[in-house]
């Protein structure tokens, strides 16, 4: 009895099971004319994949590339173009940093495909189909920006370049394309993710992240972070490699925590314009020895807020803009730009944008990311002032 007894005592406790953060769901399958727009750029991202390998991928781009590309890739814009008219319901899919996802590169070389083309109309002077596909060419923009940070990245991207080929030509423009455009420009923008929504798929992607971390640990396999975060995460993963397994459950229950915390404090700033934002703070290093992670994981929320304020006052400007510039045209520029609504307001400032106008001239701009109105004085595109020609 009394073996017994010494027996149990001296038996090791169990270990603490793995508590899972993020169980990865399986890949969404895009359905041909389902009516969603998301499903056809799913399935206009594989047959890109298919029509143009990643050899055949260039970062130079000549022209004679450029009108290959068009050509190559006609049938899928033709198809996204398609897509544009009905509503996009994003069905977002987290996954770990370790997983490759070539959807990305795909909708970006499509994006390409539509500046590109938008290019070439305005070179043979067909301006109307110009804008038509640039129109379409930024619905799609927008639509892609309702998945997670990088989703919304390519999207603003894609929406920058086809803006860019646009305002080149945009003297050229009649007082009718003009309006057209800015309505086209106006309603894309409504397409657009809401930040809430954004980060809610982002705090995902961070959970992910997190149970990516949890999953070295328990698989004694780390050497695949150090090499993802190169060497300014030695210290997490040295802190990691020798962490002690009863120790595990609260240092990744408090790494998770600060994912939901870091989530959740970015969509309260999220409608504030960036001079009321202020940072978050967390405790030092030694009470949070995943800070390296976290850095790395979690700070692309805060990124996504500074680019979304960018994204979005180049686009209203761009809007408001073409329409002041239609009716300059025709014989006075608008006496004030209030009636235009969201369109006109200054997500620096969170009021319209600065406006002046007498008789066919006038003048518009954002006060920028200092909140602060230097007369339209603008350096590097946005500070101290963004004007609408600012590159995006």
């Amino acid at each position: 009895m009394l073996a017994t007894l010494v027996l149990c005592g001296c038996a090791r406790k169990p270990p603490v099971p793995y508590v899972t953060v993020f169980k990865e769901e399986e890949p969404y399958i895009p359905k041909a004319g389902s009516g969603n727009a998301y499903d056809d750029y799913l399935i206009a991202a594989k047959t890109t994949a298919d029509l143009v390998p990643k050899e055949d991928r260039r970062r130079n781009f000549t022209s004679g590339f450029k009108v290959k590309m068009v050509s190559t890739l006609s049938p899928v814009l033709e198809s996204v173009s398609k897509a544009t008219r009905h509503p996009c319901d994003f069905v977002y899919r987290a996954h770990g940093p370790f997983k490759v996802d070539t959807v990305r590169e795909d909708w970006f070389l499509i994006g390409r495909g539509f500046a590109w083309k938008t290019q070439a109309l305005f070179d043979a002077r067909e301006d109307a189909a110009a804008i038509d596909l640039a129109v379409s060419g930024l619905r799609f923009a927008c639509d892609l920006t309702k998945g997670d940070v990088e989703d919304a990245s390519v999207g603003y991207g894609v929406f920058s370049q086809i803006r860019q080929v646009v305002r080149d030509h945009q003297e050229e423009l009649s007082p009718d394309l003009l309006v057209k455009l800015s309505q086209g420009v106006s309603d894309a923008l409504k397409r657009c993710g809401d930040a809430a929504e954004v980060i809610d798929h982002q705090e995902q992607a961070m959970l992910a992240a997190v149970q990516t971390v949890k999953d070295s640990y328990r698989d004694k396999e780390t050497t695949k972070l150090e090499d993802l975060l190169y060497k300014d995460s030695h210290d997490a993963v040295t802190y990691l490699r020798n962490l002690k397994d009863e120790d595990r459950p609260a240092y990744f229950a408090a790494f998770a925590e600060e994912a939901h915390t870091t989530a959740a404090y970015a969509k309260s700033i999220a409608a504030q314009t960036p001079n009321q934002r202020k940072p978050i703070t967390f405790p030092d290093k030694q009470s949070r020895p995943w800070k390296r992670f976290s850095q790395h994981f979690f700070s692309p929320v805060f990124t996504y807020l500074d680019l979304r304020d960018k994204f979005l006052a180049s686009a209203r400007l761009w809007a408001v803009d073409s329409r002041c510039r239609a009716a300059a045209l025709r014989g006075d520029a608008p006496a004030a730009i209030d009636h235009l609504g969201t369109i006109a307001v200054d997500p620096y400032s969170g009021n319209p944008f600065v406006y002046y106008a007498a008789g066919s001239d006038y003048k518009v701009y954002s006060v920028g990311k200092d909140g602060r109105d230097d007369g339209g004085h603008s350096d590097d595109g946005y500070q101290p002032d963004m004007p609408p020609d600012a590159v995006s």
